[in-house]
């Protein structure tokens, strides 16, 4: 992407004597076989925290999504994710984001002996709006494992925190004008609407352009 190739694989941390799995990734210069960047979603030893199968994308921009599966001795093994954008500070990644928890714990054993997991993730890049979406994996009940698909837009994982007192008059085919008790941070969430549209608290009015369509933000298998 963009002249850069991108991938992420799983690390065994610290590599000395591993007690944890992190994700990893990098962006590496093919011409000049240089590291551009390199990060990693680690838990560290505090949180016990294993991050795993990672999966990456690239948009246009330089935003970039890291899909990844998570688990602990506390936390049964869920789908997640962390994004950066292309203005973030190098070798950075947000705060991970888990968006389906595991619900039990999972333990199939193959002919090899192997607990075998990862094989339905993925990560892509929409390119009707340069969203993302991951494609990940989480622990169901009866010893069973499970699929989960989240579309997600940089920046993500930031929670809407919803004005009060809204209504919307001056309906049009593809325009809207919304009233709020102005709050500071408000943040308006369009019914149906793919993203969050965030707005200063500071007057009770703003007319928007967007377009409504229904979707959903992640579908479960």
């Amino acid at each position: 992407r963009n002249g850069s190739l991108w991938f992420c694989q799983t690390a065994s941390i610290p590599a000395s004597s591993p007690t944890r799995a992190a994700a990893q990734w990098w962006q590496v210069n093919p011409a000049t076989l240089s590291v551009q960047q390199f990060g990693r979603v680690d838990g560290g030893s505090s949180t016990g925290m294993f991050y795993y199968f990672p999966s990456i994308a690239v948009n246009a921009a330089g935003d970039v999504l890291l899909g990844h599966c998570q688990s602990s001795t506390s936390t049964y093994a869920s789908a997640s994710y962390s994004t950066r954008s292309a203005t973030d500070a190098a070798n950075t990644m947000q705060t991970a984001y888990m968006y389906k928890a595991g619900l039990a714990g999972y333990a199939q054993f193959d002919q090899y002996g192997r607990n075998r997991w990862g094989d339905y993730t993925g990560a892509c890049v929409d390119p009707v709006n340069n969203s993302f979406w991951n494609f990940n994996q989480w622990a169901n009940t009866s010893n069973r494992w499970a699929t989960v698909v989240a579309n997600v837009t940089v920046p993500a994982a930031v929670p809407c925190n919803l004005a009060t007192g809204l209504t919307t008059t001056a309906i049009g085919n593809n325009t809207a004008t919304f009233n709020w008790t102005p709050v500071t941070g408000a943040a308006v969430r369009i019914p149906f609407a793919s993203r969050c549209l965030r707005m200063p608290g500071r007057a009770p009015r703003r007319t928007v352009n967007c377009s409504i369509r229904s979707s959903r933000q992640d579908m479960a298998a």
